[in-house]
């Protein structure tokens, strides 16, 4: 059997918010991904969960969508519905001409970057939901003959044989088999289950206190302590604020922290922080007389600001909180 290969397009991650996902970021950001068929392109009207007709370009009557058969899935599980894509318009990420129906692709595919099911996406009067190509439209590649192309993706040292690509005389094209990509997915997905952090309100009356744990596939569990009892919900943060999650953690390296910030009042509030393996921080009423030592301020703001991306990615209503009060220690 010939042997399919990746080619892939290797470039620097800039230091902005457009940097190329890696595959890790792809399989996070992905709520369904796998090796798919396209069987069917259309334009056809799209609305919101309200019924609304979504604005698209003035010169084409509706989205120009792809109707996918999967062939094999890696992550998630696929809907007995049919799967529509949305191929145009979208995010410039798309570089892939597919012209013509029969295109075999892989996929990384989202319901949309909210995680709020009122802001998804449907086929106009139907109850089939629109996925959309993770990470701006990077989650596509289309298999042509025995090569797989894609958008620019990077992959990280973890990624072993799939870390070392072979470039091209340009300098950027890189190849690597398809049977190497399969199981990194695979393996990545399993990886992702693991807890990753945790975060804890309590102990000020007047809104419920909860707990959440969050895993590395931006699935969490939310335990709230409701007057009836406990509560339990599951579901995900986007995949901006798991990247946002990233990038605070990644400033912790430069920084000495202590267990706790803050000292303890009777009925104020109470939350603590954890790195899950790393550490675990308590956060109490702040004095400004603390903010005086610059090494104990920038880890207290560093705290402060992991609880309030954490706290921000959940929208369950009545849960204590506390970011408007952290908002002066942050400026």
């Amino acid at each position: 059997m010939l042997t399919l290969l990746l080619t892939c397009l290797l470039q620097s991650a800039p230091a902005t918010g457009s940097a190329l996902p890696t595959l890790r970021e792809l399989v996070r950001s992905a709520d369904l991904a796998g090796q798919a068929r396209i069987v069917e392109l259309a334009n056809f009207p799209v609305e919101t969960a309200q019924g609304t007709r979504v604005a698209v370009s003035r010169s084409k009557k509706g989205a120009r969508l792809a109707r996918l058969e999967f062939q094999t899935v890696w992550k998630g599980a696929a809907p007995a519905s049919a799967v529509w894509m949305l191929a145009e318009p979208d995010y410039a990420g798309y570089s892939l001409s597919l012209e013509q129906p029969g295109a075999s692709v892989i996929v990384f595919l989202s319901r949309g970057e909210s995680t709020d099911p009122l802001q998804q996406q449907y086929l106009e009067k139907t109850d089939l939901v629109l996925w959309r190509a993770a990470e701006l439209g990077r989650g596509l590649c289309a298999v042509e003959a025995e090569a797989l192309r894609t958008p620019a993706w990077r992959f990280e040292p973890q990624d072993g044989a799939l870390g070392r690509l072979e470039v091209g005389s340009d300098g950027r094209v890189a190849r690597v088999a398809l049977s190497e990509l399969k199981p990194r997915v695979e393996a990545l997905v399993l990886e992702q289950r693991e807890p990753w952090l945790r975060a804890r309100a309590w102990n000020r009356r007047g809104e419920f206190a909860w707990k959440l744990e969050l895993r590395k596939d931006r699935s969490y569990t939310l335990l709230i302590d409701r007057a009836r009892g406990e509560d339990r919900v599951e579901h995900f943060v986007s995949s901006s604020c798991a990247r946002e999650l990233e990038a605070q953690l990644a400033k912790a390296a430069e920084l000495e922290f202590l267990p706790r910030y803050g000292h303890e009042h009777a009925g104020q509030l109470a939350r603590s922080v954890e790195w899950i393996g790393v550490r675990e921080i308590e956060l109490r009423t702040l004095d400004f007389q603390d903010l005086l030592d610059a090494d104990y301020a920038r880890a207290a703001r560093w705290s402060l600001g992991l609880y309030g991306i954490l706290r921000g990615g959940i929208s369950e209503p009545g849960l204590l909180d506390g970011r408007v009060e952290d908002r002066k220690y942050l400026r």
